[in-house]
C-alpha cells in the first residue's frame, strides 16, 4: 500500500483503541499466500525507501458540552462557527 504523507494527521490511539487491538487477530500473508514472486516484494521488490519513522506528538484533550440535547446542539454549531469548520 501506497499513500502520500498528506493522507492524515498521526495521532495517539485512544484506550479503546489501544484495548480493541491488543484482542484483535492478526492475519499474515506471505508470498505463497499471494502466490506472488519473492523478488517483487519486500524491501527487494520495492521501488521506494522509508524516509522517516516517527511517533506522533499527543493531542489535547477534547471538550464536554453541557446541557440538553437541543442546547449541546446549539453549542456545537457555535463552536464550529467560530473555528469555520461550517
Amino acid at each position: 500500500i501506497t499513500v502520500v504523507k498528506e493522507i492524515n494527521e498521526p495521532r495517539m490511539p485512544s484506550l479503546k483503541g489501544k484495548l480493541k487491538a491488543k484482542s484483535a487477530q492478526i492475519i499474515t500473508w506471505g508470498a505463497k499466500d499471494l502466490e506472488a514472486e519473492e523478488k517483487r516484494i519486500g524491501l527487494e521488490g520495492s521501488p521506494t525507501q522509508v524516509i522517516k519513522i516517527f511517533t506522533p506528538q499527543p493531542r489535547g484533550g477534547g471538550e464536554m458540552i453541557e446541557g440538553t440535547p437541543s442546547e449541546q446542539a446549539a453549542k456545537l454549531v457555535e463552536k464550529l462557527r467560530e473555528t469555520k469548520i461550517i
